[in-house]
């Protein structure tokens, strides 16, 4: 789901019930900060930037939404009290967040297909998306009846229900997760990887995937599971492209 869109959800989800902020309201000196503890809507905003910084740190890096952040709050000083001018400035942070997330999501989200095997049509649904590009990237997935029929169209090319139920019968696991510093992570069917980076050989393989159990270092082929781990990893870590 698109990063704007569970900001509208939010919105309707989480609509203010107290007088609430981001930060400690008995502390609030500045003229902008007691107008937002004074305000529900205000309150609300500033609750719904703050979780959406939180996101973007662990998304993209504080590198990357702290100067975001720190423009926003200067913004936001300059209006004073002015309650239009506060809404509009939270809001415009919100936006800027929501764009670096989606930047550095690697365009993964509810509903994308993600392939488990190399065969034409064999893919999965993704349902959840947390932590992409940082030491706890999870992608989880659901292995739809939309998915199997799509395997049994284009690879068997017949579609019947004994190939649909045979093929919602393959042992998948429900997601893929890796530490996108060290490299290291679990594909869809279980193998433990070390992505090493850009290849130092001449093969077909741009970049080194190494088995982690066995230091094997898969060549590029279709056979050895390369392009469909690849894809896993880089979904997870689009930051190590």
């Amino acid at each position: 789901m698109p990063t704007r869109i569970l900001i509208v959800l939010l919105g309707l989800v989480l609509a203010p019930s107290c007088f609430a902020a981001s930060f400690d309201c008995g502390k609030a000196k500045s003229a902008d900060e007691v107008a937002i503890c004074g305000n529900p809507e205000l309150s609300h905003r500033d609750m719904i930037a703050d979780e959406m910084y939180r996101k973007a740190v662990e998304v993209a890096g504080a590198s990357a939404a702290k100067p975001l952040a720190r423009s926003a709050l200067q913004e936001r000083a300059a209006c004073g009290s002015d309650v239009a001018c506060i809404a509009k400035a939270q809001q415009g942070l919100v936006d800027a967040l929501a764009a670096l997330i989606d930047d550095n999501n690697g365009g993964v989200e509810e509903g994308s297909k993600i392939n488990y095997g190399s065969r034409l049509g064999m893919q999965v649904t993704v349902t959840s998306v947390r932590g992409i590009g940082t030491s706890r990237a999870v992608v989880e997935v659901e292995h739809t009846r939309e998915d199997a029929t799509t395997y049994c169209r284009d690879y068997v090319q017949k579609v019947t229900p004994k190939c649909i139920q045979d093929e919602l019968a393959v042992d998948i696991g429900g997601e893929f997760s890796g530490n996108c510093q060290s490299g290291e992570f679990e594909t869809l069917t279980g193998d433990e990887l070390i992505f090493k980076g850009v290849s130092k050989t001449e093969d077909m393989a741009d970049y080194e995937i190494v088995v982690k159990e066995t230091g094997e270092i898969l060549d590029g082929s279709s056979a050895s599971g390369y392009p469909v781990v690849l894809d896993q990893f880089l979904t997870l870590c689009p930051n190590r492209r």
